[in-house]
């Protein structure tokens, strides 16, 4: 373990550090807490005051798919398991 706490060789997983791209985060933060909106790139690019283009890229580089993309495995997951991916991440411990 290192003076700041963290542990050399572990990498923390991109969603863990997307709070730093603010309109990644605000979408992100839109997708989970209303999954079952009608979400469209344009409408959740518009929020953060973003390109569609901008925001997909972005999002793709910080979670490794776009916005789409993860908003349909997370209903996808959501209906399979019945609970959020994110609210399954808090629950389960880290290895």
């Amino acid at each position: 373990m290192t003076g700041d706490g963290s542990q050399p060789g572990l990498v923390s997983p991109a969603w863990a550090t997307v709070h730093t791209d603010t309109g990644v985060a605000r979408a992100l933060q839109l997708m989970h807490e209303t999954p079952s909106s009608s979400w469209t790139l344009a409408s959740l690019a518009r929020r953060p005051g973003s390109s569609r283009s901008a925001l997909s890229r972005r999002f793709a580089d910080a979670l490794g798919e776009p916005p789409m993309g993860y908003l349909a495995f997370s209903a996808a997951f959501y209906r399979h398991h019945g609970i959020r991916p994110a609210a399954h991440r808090r629950a389960v411990p880290a290895i």
